[in-house]
């Protein structure tokens, strides 16, 4: 393959990471903040206190700046050199040079395609959550006064898309751009707390809600979209 069809292709994939992080800072921000504004100055009826809710938001701060390093190859395995060659290399360690490389390029181009779809489909189901709870939305696992259970939309097929979203959006962009950086983080750190902020999550929805969320959790998985709804 040759290295300006390569290097193309790579400038275009970086390309489509930034245009999903102006998708979700810019679409649809004036909805979302009201929505915000709205649920904060609503009386807290239930708080889920737990240190989770720190861990989880900060470790996603910083899979959002390896992400964004990334966007400049830092940390990724593709190495392109002066003399427009291309290996990968992981932690100063050779392991395809520019001979081998090309046995397994057609494989890394469609890996990193795949990628770039999951991510920017990611990207747009975290704006539909978002939206779908409107004034429901919260920082904070809590209940607010007014709050009801969301179960239209896309929460009518997953329970957490967000924190989905959360975890997805940078491991597909991580594939995407090869930042080993940005998928080892977001696939040993981020994935884990986020399952455990939603466990702490589905707690205080049964705690509230009763039997209403019992038979909403049994139609739904909180990760995995659910394709055909379950027959109960």
């Amino acid at each position: 393959m040759n290295i300006a069809i390569l290097q193309a292709a790579d400038f275009f994939l970086r390309g489509i990471v930034l245009l999903g992080i102006f998708l979700i800072l810019f679409s649809n921000i004036r909805t979302i903040q009201k929505h915000r504004a709205v649920n904060m100055q609503r009386k807290t009826i239930k708080l889920y206190k737990t240190i989770v809710y720190n861990l989880s938001f900060y470790a996603s701060c910083v899979a959002s700046a390896f992400l964004a390093v990334s966007i400049w190859r830092l940390g990724s395995l593709l190495k392109f050199t002066e003399d427009r060659q291309v290996m990968i290399v992981f932690l100063n360690n050779t392991l395809f040079d520019y001979e081998s490389f090309t046995t397994v390029q057609t494989p890394i181009l469609i890996i990193s395609f795949i990628g770039a779809v999951l991510y920017i489909v990611f990207c747009i189901v975290r704006i539909l959550a978002y939206l779908e709870l409107g004034k429901n939305f919260s920082d904070f696992i809590d209940i607010k006064e007014g709050n009801n259970l969301v179960t239209t939309g896309i929460y009518s097929r997953i329970r957490h898309p967000i924190y989905m979203s959360d975890i997805m959006i940078p491991l597909s962009a991580g594939i995407a751009l090869f930042s080993w950086t940005t998928f080892l983080w977001t696939l040993f750190i981020v994935l884990p707390l986020f399952i455990i902020r939603a466990n702490k999550e589905d707690e205080l929805l049964e705690h509230y809600y009763g039997r209403e969320f019992l038979f909403y959790k049994q139609r739904t998985n909180g990760f995995i979209p659910t394709i055909f709804k379950k027959e109960l």
